[in-house]
This record gives structure tokens, sequence and C-alpha cells, in this order.
């Protein structure tokens, strides 16, 4: 026991020591905070912010979005969609981040509903407009493909 001891203690003594982080080998003026350095347990976190890739999944979704009248559920979207929800709410909840679509959670007291009340998506003008803009570029693609084949 007392040979780790005196193991771990060798190995303190010889890291370069710096001011906020005794470990770091980076200069005080590069390093990060102990805060940064705690991982996240949530994907979306970690997304980037600005663009997004438009996946087949995604425009699954966005297809659905735009063939509903009204707002629709996340379960109706999943039994529509076929996808599962690990899959589902992180597109929803991206698509919602670039306002492509906009929820709200259903009008009701749950005890009257007998249910737990739902997350309502809609698509928005903007995510209507980009999200034709994207299935013209696929049947662009694919179109194109397909037909000078033949």
């Amino acid at each position: 026991m007392s040979s780790s001891r005196t193991a771990k203690f060798r190995f303190d003594r010889n890291l370069p020591r710096r001011r906020n982080n005794k470990y770091s080998t980076r200069p005080p003026d590069e390093q990060i905070s102990d805060l940064t350095l705690q991982q996240t347990l949530c994907r979306v976190t970690t997304m980037g912010t600005y663009n997004f890739q438009v996946t087949t999944q995604t425009l699954y979704v966005l297809g659905a979005l735009l063939s509903a009248k009204h707002e629709i559920s996340g379960a109706d979207i999943a039994r529509l969609t076929k996808l599962s929800s690990g899959t589902l709410y992180p597109i929803l909840m991206r698509l919602e981040h670039h306002r492509w679509i906009e929820s709200q959670w259903e009008v009701g007291d749950p005890h009257k509903l007998g249910r737990p009340r739902r997350r309502l998506y809609q698509i928005t003008a903007i995510g209507a407009r980009s999200a034709r803009k994207e299935f013209k570029q696929i049947k662009t693609a694919i179109g194109g493909l397909a037909w000078d084949a033949s």
C-alpha cells in the first residue's frame, strides 16, 4: 500500500505545475476551466447550433409535419415515420431550435384526459419553405439519376 502512495507521489512531483490547474501542461492563459471538462449526458447539447445536416430521418419527420393538417403529437409522428423515440425527439428538438417547427403542450387536465398531456408540433413558414427546398434537391438528385439510366 505504501508503494502505491509513493508511486503516486513521485508521479505528482514529476508533472509540471501551473497556476490554475496543477496537472495541466498548457500555459496558464490557455488552460480550460474544470467545468468544461465535464462530459454531457445529452448529445443534442453538443451538436452545432448554426447549420445542421438534413438526414433521411429528418426528411421523414418534415414530410409527416407537412402532410398534417393541424398540430401533430410526437407519438403520431413516430407512428407515421416508424422512427424510435431516441431518433425522433432529438430531430424535433433540433428543428425547433432552428425554428423550422414550433411546439406547445396540449391544453387540458391530464386527469380529465386520462393520460399525460402531449407535446404538439407544427411546421413554421420557414420550416415549410426549407423542407420543400430540401425535397426539391433530393428529387433533382434522385430523379436525374433514375431517369438517365433508362
